[in-house]
């Protein structure tokens, strides 16, 4: 019969699914899978050299601050599940989203070694006046979600001391003006943090700075010379990696069918959608 062609693993998971009452975050659909379905998993507008060691993602800092790696795992399109994601973290208070969205990132993340050489783990600081209001930091959810996956500490050595507009409605000359001077890197944690690393008998701090959207990379950029300023005697032993959920624009790829990652239908685990997406495409 048509209807009992699937695995039973799968009736199991729909079952389950069913009782508990869990719904993709995109579709509302039920779900077996976490937070969000396998089909929309396979519709996200992925970057597709995310996994690379130099990407168009490096390229935003290159020459800005001593980057290492960068990553994001998804263009954030306007319209599209990647930004209801974003919208639902940032602004709804889907907290546990967040921090599953990390270590989403971190699994996926695992088999190109980005994390292998990272020491701290900073989130991008907001302003307390806006932690206040919204009574959160989308940016620490995702770092304590990586921080689950990868056991790297998690870091406090920047504080936005400087309350700016929103950047969601600027140009990029005005995203950039908007976050001069925003930041300041606490010397004490920094030293502390060298000291550390000094004991570890390495060259380097690499300090991965984690955002939710990166757009023109100005907050990064301006973070991360913050904290190079606190410590200008020995800036040049510290280096960046950056990690975001996503970065504005748009997939080359077009949409990502099942066929595409071998998939017989859109009803995998996370576990099997992640290690589908790290097999060749057709």
């Amino acid at each position: 019969m048509p209807f009992l062609d699937r695995p039973l693993s799968y009736y199991f998971r729909l079952a389950l699914s069913i009782i508990v009452g869990g719904r993709c975050e995109i579709c509302g659909e039920i779900t077996a899978s976490e937070f969000v379905c396998s089909r929309c998993l396979l519709g996200l507008p992925y970057v597709e050299e995310r996994l690379l060691p130099w990407n168009k993602i490096c390229l935003r800092f290159e020459g800005s601050i001593p980057i290492c790696r960068a990553y994001s795992l998804f263009y954030y399109i306007k319209g599209e599940g990647s930004q209801h994601i974003i919208t639902s973290i940032k602004y709804r208070r889907a907290r546990a989203l967040g921090i599953w969205a990390g270590t989403f990132i971190a699994d996926d993340a695992q088999s190109c070694g980005l994390f292998d050489d990272v020491d701290l783990l900073q989130p991008m600081p907001i302003h307390i006046l806006r932690h206040l209001r919204r009574t959160y930091n989308q940016s620490d959810l995702l770092v304590r979600g990586i921080e689950a996956r990868t056991g790297i500490p998690i870091s406090n050595l920047v504080r936005r001391h400087k309350y700016t507009c929103s950047q969601t409605r600027l140009q990029a000359s005005e995203r950039r003006e908007n976050v001069v001077g925003a930041f300041k890197g606490r010397r004490r944690a920094i030293l502390k943090a060298l000291a550390e690393k000094d004991r570890r008998g390495k060259a380097t701090l690499n300090i991965a700075i984690v955002d939710d959207v990166i757009t023109t990379g100005a907050s990064v950029i301006n973070c991360a010379r913050a904290i190079l300023q606190a410590v200008p005697e020995r800036a040049g032993e510290i280096t960046f990696t950056v990690v975001s959920l996503a970065i504005s624009g748009r997939s080359p790829m077009g949409v990502v069918t099942p066929e595409k990652l071998h998939l017989d239908d859109a009803t995998c685990s996370n576990e099997d959608f992640l290690n589908s997406q790290h097999r060749p495409l057709s």
